[in-house]
């Protein structure tokens, strides 16, 4: 699925969800975990990947790895710049905790 990088774009994951659920057989108790999940993902995404141009999307990839326990994977891909996480300040020092 592809949305715009715009807040309002956030409604479309509700449904996406309900769809995955749905086609997945997954346990209503799993859906608002699954929900607040990958609606911060896309939010995140659109905020900080994309810096709220509307003129880049967001893609949501969905997969299904065939192991044991049959793994659903989500990908949120932004188009923005992205960041060398080798290279971020540690986030547990005092001096970076607030």
């Amino acid at each position: 699925m592809i949305i715009y990088s715009k807040p309002e774009s956030i409604v479309k994951v509700e449904k996406f969800v309900e769809t995955l659920c749905s086609e997945h057989n997954i346990d209503d108790s799993v859906f608002g975990n699954m929900l607040v999940s990958i609606t911060e993902a896309v939010n995140n995404a659109i905020i900080h990947g994309n810096q709220r141009d509307s003129s880049r999307n967001i893609t949501i990839i969905e997969s299904l790895e065939d192991t044991p326990h049959k793994l659903l994977c989500i990908k949120i891909i932004d188009e923005g710049k992205g960041f060398d996480y080798n290279n971020l300040p540690d986030p547990t020092s005092p001096e970076n905790i607030t």
